[in-house]
């Protein structure tokens, strides 16, 4: 019997052991195929942001913060030999261990015996991902989590969403972080453009960023990139020949500056951070060359006491800004980096066409005469007594004649008759609103330019010259959706403006006028006493508006419209790409000869002419016996002088988008990033505002939100809550989405 349990202990003790050992193995196993938490899937988030060019070129960038530089990449962005050198440096049996490398283990311990020190390490770079996600301490309580970490790591991800983990994490010195982060600071581009030379030098720099930091000690530099060559030519990722001529020198480190291209335009888009990368719509080639040519032409007037000026560049169809320039030289410490292109100034006759199209929309014609005399415009209000610019009085001319010079009279009794409240309305339709002063306030100098407006929105507003009469506001970033005003008037009218703008029959051609190719249609202003010139050069492709001045507002000697900013914007159209050519007329514009009587009183006399009429508005010229008339517009129901809004009973007044505002979505774009801005004006009364937006309601007290766009008809409507939560509102607005 004795004998009989003695045989079977063997047996016994046999399961106990395997007992001992499979339960652990298993409870470990499923352990190991444990989800992995939170903390592995947290992304790395970019710091700082990058303000890149129309075809990718960096125009600014900010990078880091106080937590350091972050740039995060994909593994497609990183070329092979920063791979290859990381894993023949780090972690040559990176493809064939589990997270842990046991030959390493053994081959670090042996030889850190041997030396009596600790010579070398065997951490693998999912042990090193590991630590550096988890925050892991450098304990043995932490390697022994880590090296746990690590087996699970294993059982759960593939190797290249490791390697990017890591490459996306790993400290590369100077709080830079990540390998996106240091191609950046220690080279000035992007990883997709490293050369064989910097990746390996990037590497280099992983075991110790301080001690091989490459500008403080470049002597341990290079012996850690020959290091990292060493290990590649071992592994056989480089011939000898390719090792040696490498080892021969180590890559040009070129620190990144913080220098701006377009700086103006970065520095208004710097408030703009939604996205780490912004990317514009700027032309460089077209920026480069309007800085160039502004900055040439304010030092040429220097004589005339002119000091800087700015452009923009808007193509027509889009509204996206090419380019735009604030000042003649951003680094003067006389105002550079002062914005004149973002800024509100008098503009003289620039916005007078607008004036002429409405008079064309209620009858009158290119060939109707006007008599340019001495005469005041008074009301109850004021008594307003203009005069030419030439201080000439020039009788009965044409309107045609009467645009081209800029005639102040004819403008002023255009105005009359349309109404300032009308054309107030109308101006900010086309998007200058912050005209905000009543028709009273700006008087019949609103036809001279006494309300200040900026250059960008001078140039949006010429858009309706060649886009049927509406207005393409101005888009700075890609992403921004294409919007459209309802239009200002009809596309006859808008035709018959471009068409004598762009007349070069006109009488007062210069040598600034023969700067604009021809094709262009173009317009002046010059504020009183010189202290604005500006200009418009535009077709149906591309529009420029230039002002040359001085940001103080000082009178400079003798600078008109033509010779300041008409030359400068000239000389920028000769280096656009070939205009889109002439425009079409619609098909209700007919040519007609004329013989008005023009000229001073007294010296009146037949002049023969031929003529372009919109016989849908002015349908008498349909008969080839009509005879040019003196003008007298139809009736405007909305000549009148309104009451201002702001006063002292609340109000809400919504911005933007203006009424009957049509935005198109940009197909290239993720529809859940295109977004539109609803902004309001009101009274200092309110504790919060509520946004209705069709069935969207959002409570604020921000007094601008952003809408996600979504095709169709929109409705808005906005309230404010006043302390004693009774509410005041706006009136609805409706704009569409297509």
């Amino acid at each position: 019997m004795k004998n009989t349990r003695n045989a079977f202990l063997p047996i016994i003790m046999s399961v106990v052991l395997a007992v001992l050992i499979i339960f652990p193995c298993i409870h470990i196993s499923k352990k190991l195929n444990m989800p992995l938490d939170q903390s592995w899937y947290t992304p790395v988030h970019p710091s700082g942001y990058t303000i890149r060019a129309e075809n990718g070129e960096i125009l600014f960038e900010q990078v880091g913060d106080r937590n350091g530089i972050r740039i995060p990449v994909t593994l497609h962005d990183i070329p092979d030999m920063c791979i290859a050198a990381l894993i023949a440096s780090e972690d040559k049996r990176f493809y064939k261990h589990h997270g842990i490398d046991y030959q390493a283990i053994i081959r670090a311990a042996l030889h850190n015996i041997t030396a009596g020190a600790v010579k070398e390490g065997a951490s693998t770079i999912t042990m090193q991902t590991v630590r550096i996600i988890y925050t892991l301490p450098h304990t043995y309580a932490g390697k022994i989590k880590q090296a746990w970490l690590a087996l699970r790591v294993s059982r759960h991800v593939q190797k290249k969403t490791i390697l990017i983990k890591y490459l996306n994490r790993v400290h590369f010195g100077r709080q830079t972080y990540g390998i996106g982060a240091a191609a950046r600071v220690y080279f000035s581009k992007d990883t997709a453009h490293l050369s064989e030379s910097e990746c390996i030098a990037l590497i280099a720099l992983i075991r110790a960023p301080a001690k091989n930091d490459p500008i403080r000690h470049p002597i341990q530099f290079h012996r850690a990139y020959c290091r990292v060559i060493n290990a590649l030519s071992a592994q056989g990722y480089l011939t000898p020949t390719q090792a040696n001529d490498l080892a021969a020198y180590s890559p040009q480190i070129r620190m990144t500056a913080t220098e701006k291209k377009a700086p103006h335009y970065a520095d208004f888009l710097s408030h703009t951070k939604s996205n780490s990368v912004l990317e514009t719509t700027i032309d460089i080639a077209l920026q480069e060359k309007a800085e160039y040519l502004l900055q040439q032409r304010t030092y040429s007037l220097h004589t005339r006491q002119v000091y800087t000026g700015a452009v923009v560049i808007l193509d027509a169809q889009t509204g996206a800004v090419k380019a735009l320039v604030g000042s003649s030289d951003y680094h003067s410490p006389l105002s550079g980096q002062f914005n004149a292109a973002m800024a509100k100034r008098q503009c003289g006759s620039i916005l007078k066409p607008l004036i002429y199209a409405m008079a064309f929309d209620r009858g009158a014609s290119p060939g109707d005469v006007i008599i340019d005399e001495e005469r005041s415009f008074g009301n109850e209000f004021e008594n307003y007594l203009p005069k030419n610019y030439d201080h000439i009085w020039h009788g009965r001319v044409t309107l045609r004649q009467a645009l081209q010079h800029s005639y102040n009279i004819p403008a002023i009794e255009l105005l009359e008759q349309i109404g300032i409240n009308t054309y107030l309305t109308t101006l900010h339709t086309a998007g200058f609103t912050y005209l905000d002063k009543t028709p009273r306030f700006y008087g019949y100098g609103l036809a001279l330019g006494v309300g200040e407006v900026r250059p960008i929105d001078i140039a949006a507003a010429y858009s309706a010259f060649v886009n049927n009469g509406h207005v393409v506001r101005p888009r700075y970033l890609k992403t921004d959706p294409i919007v459209v005003t309802p239009p200002l008037f009809s596309e006859e009218s808008a035709w018959l403006i471009w068409h004598i703008l762009s007349d070069r029959n006109r009488a007062d051609i210069t040598a600034a006028h023969l700067r604009v190719p021809l094709g262009y249609g173009y317009k002046t202003g010059t504020t009183k006493d010189f202290r604005d010139s500006v200009a418009v050069v535009f077709d149906a492709q591309y529009i420029i508006a230039a002002w040359i001045g001085n940001p103080e507002g000082n009178s400079m000697a003798g600078v008109s419209g033509s010779l300041g900013a008409l030359t400068l914007a000239g000389n920028l159209a000769r280096e656009l790409p070939p205009h889109a050519g002439t425009i079409p007329a619609p098909p209700t514009i007919i040519t007609q000869k004329i013989t008005p009587i023009l000229g001073h009183k007294g010296a009146e006399q037949p002049v023969p002419l031929r003529e372009v009429f919109d016989i849908i508005h002015s349908p008498q010229w349909k008969s080839n016996n009509a005879m040019p008339k003196l003008l007298a517009l139809q009736p405007s129901a909305l000549n009148t002088v309104s009451q201002s809004p702001h006063s002292n009973t609340p109000y809400v007044h919504i911005t933007t988008p203006l009424p009957n505002a049509t935005y198109v979505i940009n197909p290239t774009i993720n529809l859940d990033k295109q977004k539109v801005a609803i902004s309001i004006d009101s009274s200092d009364h309110f504790k919060s505002y509520v946004y209705i937006i069709n069935d969207t309601v959002i409570e604020t007290t921000d007094t601008t939100v952003f809408w996600k766009i979504t095709p169709g008809n929109v409705a808005c409507l906005v309230y404010g809550v006043l302390p004693n939560n009774e509410r005041v509102y706006s009136t609805t607005i409706s704009f569409r989405v297509l």
